[in-house]
């Protein structure tokens, strides 16, 4: 699936910080708030903003590689769940540390907030993708 931004609604937009912040919290990926802002591309305020926008059901939208990185995340968050694991597990496979040749030692979370650059998501994305298991779709 390609990522075309023009497509994109503000539903799309509401929707994509809603889940976000949903795997922000401290039970799923363990973010602070700083780090979501820094994971998805935004500064800190207008994040808050943002997301204060979201939960109001105020239109906005997002700036391009804003929405391009949320839907990194969110394949990588999908291609841990085809690589066969439950929620709790690829919750747990974002967030412990990982001796792959990629990661080298580091959680998907700490490799990706501290490269925070789009070719580590899509490096990431790839990684999971060359897993024996794999099924794409």
């Amino acid at each position: 699936m390609t990522f075309h931004y023009s497509d994109l609604t503000p539903q799309h937009f509401a929707t994509s910080i809603a889940w976000v912040s949903d795997m922000s919290a401290p039970t799923k990926w363990n973010l602070t708030t700083e780090e979501t802002a820094i994971l998805i591309g935004m500064d800190f305020r207008e994040y808050l903003e943002t997301r204060k926008m979201a939960n109001e059901g105020q239109p906005f939208s997002l700036q391009p590689e804003v929405a391009e990185r949320i839907s990194l995340l969110l394949g990588i968050w999908k291609r841990l769940q085809l690589l066969g694991f439950d929620e709790e597990t690829a919750i747990a496979v974002f967030n412990r540390p990982n001796t792959g040749e990629l990661l080298n030692g580091k959680s998907i979370k700490l490799f990706l907030l501290e490269s925070n650059s789009l070719a580590k998501y899509y490096a990431v994305n790839l990684y999971l993708e060359k897993i024996p298991g794999f099924k794409s779709d």
